[in-house]
């Protein structure tokens, strides 16, 4: 018991007069706090995010125009095949012009329902824009050319049933061929994207 009280005393008076852990001294009021440098370009990552806005946007409608041109065209379709099977025997004899038949319907059921992808992308992409005070957004424009859709594509092709087979294939070259429908709207999109980008590098 003597030998353990001995111990104890010792170990109690050593830290008693052990030294306090060495705490950090408080900051003055008045101490300016040294001034930290970013480690990252702010401007160069609002550029990296203004990029990929316009990137995503520019995708996001190309997309939407092939998913409303498969929509719209399988429609169309339909309504052809139904149309030129219903024509009979008779009127195959003094069959009209594919072209009278077809066009003012294909420009409601399919034009037009591109025109309003693409009329939402110019809306949203001005929108965007907007938030991007640095670029003139204004200067940006589509092209006026609207895919104004001629009677070439079946000129002197008759509407009847035996000519079903050659209309769905100029119909399909119309849509999604080189210079058809789809390519001319995604076309337009991508032109737009990169005038963008120009724009904006134009004005830093």
């Amino acid at each position: 018991m003597g030998i353990f009280r001995s111990w104890w005393d010792r170990f109690v008076s050593f830290l008693r007069g052990s030294s306090p852990p060495l705490l950090p001294a408080p900051i003055e009021a008045d101490e300016q706090l040294p001034e930290l440098q970013p480690e990252v370009d702010l401007q160069k990552l609002q550029e990296i995010q203004f990029r990929r806005a316009v990137l995503a946007w520019r995708d996001k409608y190309i997309v939407g125009i092939k998913s409303v041109a498969d929509d719209s065209f399988r429609r169309f379709s339909d309504w052809m095949d139904t149309e030129i099977n219903d024509v009979s025997l008779f009127s195959q004899v003094f069959a009209k012009e594919a072209g009278e038949v077809l066009l003012p319907t294909f420009r409601h059921m399919v034009r037009d329902k591109l025109l309003a992808v693409v009329a939402q992308a110019e809306e949203n992409i001005f929108h965007l824009l907007a938030t991007w005070p640095s670029i003139s957004w204004r200067r940006v424009q589509f092209s006026e050319s609207r895919e104004e859709i001629g009677t070439q594509w079946i000129d002197e092709i008759k509407f009847k049933p035996t000519n079903q087979d050659d209309l769905t294939q100029r119909l399909t070259t119309l849509m999604y061929g080189d210079q058809g429908l789809v390519d001319a709207f995604q076309r337009q999109l991508v032109e737009a994207c990169s005038t963008i980008i120009r724009t904006r590098e134009m004005t830093e």
